[in-house]
């Protein structure tokens, strides 16, 4: 009969443990610098002190054990051992309460039937650190916690190969929204920042640590920024803007953004770049007013002033003047004549096509070597498997040099201004880092050196004196809640 009270009481134990286990714990669990997240392995553990509790259940069980056999004849001790054993049995499952689960590609976990307490919290993977939250305080219900992102276990730098390069950390900055375009002033002393957010934004830089100097509302998102020649103005390119203008230029004293003179274009535009001699702004984009999404105008200092225009199709994304002004390059998707890549010359008041080339779905950008020899693109899907492509251009021809394959896109590409070297940023590398440098060799591109960033790489861009790379994107944590802006250094 006292055995039989006992398992009663060992029953209503697990009934009311399982009523209370109503809880479910979700979050999201991260790897820095990877795009799949799976296999992050998550431990719910009991935050009081375990050992001391499970010691007092032992203690309990085993003094009720006793009781029945020692003191079995005595009716009173009935009820007693009952308790003791519920209370026993209840300290030793406490104490042995660990809850586990893992993340799935995209980072999310999900534990379920937690019973409500404090707890501590472990994520943990091969090759990162272990974090952990504590406490954890888990009640009836959905329980939803703050991201986790995990760093990866430093590794040594590999050593380049003789007459190759190496890249090397040395700040980062978070805007608190994607990072659409970063460019280094002339000086190599600044770096104006565009994004998601509303504003844009002037960084300065001492070589080794970034601050924020400076700063204009749009209302919009910037997806282009280029420095005059000289560093006096800045252009900007616009989604969506407060005053409804798209194009906007600035001027900068060093130390403050001064809204100059602006222009409306349409939709959006997608990319602006002086013309070398910092007389006339460039500017290519999407559903423009005048019905032509190639545009150039020319600019006294104080008023922008259209010279010509010309038709893409659906959208030209972006736009590079050759080293000595007399052609634009442009790229972009879906363009009436069925060739991404057009090359247009310019004599100071008309725009005409020279030539031009076909990629595949789309181009996104688009830059001159500084000799003006050569063009480099990226984009997504192209004809051919390789979405990095190199062409010459003999003032008349473009003829196909080279190209690699990256992975899923190409967002941005840039030459060092020796021209011996090619940054490339994007999204989904299929090897490697986002951002990737190829030595260029006047004929073959060949893979130096890469570095990861997070989500995507939408913009690089090389400092003037070539000592400096600065690219920007959407940083490690998914869905744009944080964006590192990240600077190296070439040794």
């Amino acid at each position: 009969m006292k055995v039989l009270l006992v398992v009663i009481g060992l029953f209503c134990f697990l009934g009311m443990n399982s009523l209370s286990m109503a809880a479910t714990v979700s979050g999201n669990a991260y790897k820095f610098g990877e795009m799949n997240h799976d296999g992050i392995a998550l431990n719910l553990e009991s935050l009081p002190d375990v050992p001391a509790v499970g010691l007092i259940g032992i203690t309990l069980l085993l003094l009720a054990i006793s009781m029945l056999f020692l003191m079995g004849k005595s009716r009173r001790v009935v009820v007693p051992l009952v308790i003791m054993s519920v209370i026993g049995l209840s300290c030793i499952s406490y104490a042995l309460v660990l809850y586990t689960t893992s993340t799935d590609t995209l980072g999310a976990y999900n534990f379920i039937d937690v019973e409500p307490g404090e707890y501590r919290l472990v994520a943990s993977a091969t090759g990162y650190y272990p974090e952990e939250r504590l406490p954890v305080i888990v009640v009836d219900g959905s329980n939803v916690l703050d991201d986790i992102t995990l760093l990866p276990v430093a590794t040594p730098t590999p050593t380049p190969a003789p007459g190759g390069i190496s890249l090397g950390l040395i700040d980062d900055i978070s805007i608190g929204s994607g990072v659409y375009s970063a460019r280094w002033s002339p000086d190599g002393n600044y770096l104006a920042l565009g994004g998601s957010g509303d504003e844009i934004q002037v960084i300065a830089f001492d070589g080794s640590t970034l601050s924020f100097l400076d700063s204009y509302n749009c209302g919009g998102d910037a997806y282009s920024l280029d420095w005059s020649p000289d560093g006096q103005y800045l252009a900007v390119g616009e989604l969506f803007p407060t005053s409804g203008d798209e194009i906007q230029v600035f001027a900068f004293d060093g130390s403050t953004l001064s809204l100059v003179d602006s222009e409306n274009y349409g939709n959006g535009a997608y990319s602006v770049d002086w013309s070398p001699d910092g007389n006339y702004l460039a500017i290519v984009g999407e559903s423009p007013t005048s019905g032509d999404e190639i545009q150039v105008f020319a600019f006294n200092g104080s008023t922008l002033s259209l010279v010509d225009s010309e038709n893409y199709g659906v959208s030209a994304i972006s736009v590079d003047w050759s080293p000595d002004g007399s052609y634009l390059a442009i790229v972009g998707e879906s363009p009436t004549s069925g060739d991404e890549i057009q090359v247009f010359a310019f004599d100071g008041s008309t725009l005409s096509l020279v030539d031009s080339e076909n990629y595949g779905t789309a181009l996104y950008s688009v830059k001159w070597s500084p000799d003006g020899n050569c063009l480099a693109l990226g984009g997504i899907e192209p004809d051919s498997s390789d979405d990095i492509q190199v062409f010459s251009f003999n003032g008349s021809t473009l003829t196909f040099v080279d190209s690699e394959h990256y992975g899923d896109g190409v967002y941005s590409v840039d030459w060092s201004p020796n021209g011996n070297y090619l940054v490339v940023g994007g999204y989904l590398p299929d090897i490697g880092g986002q951002m990737k440098v190829f030595l260029f060799n006047g004929s073959n591109l060949i893979l130096e050196d890469s570095e990861s960033f997070g989500i995507a790489v939408y913009t690089v861009d090389w400092s003037p004196d070539g000592n400096y790379l600065a690219m920007g994107g959407v940083g490690p944590i998914m869905y744009g809640e944080l964006q590192i802006f990240d600077v190296y250094d070439f040794d």
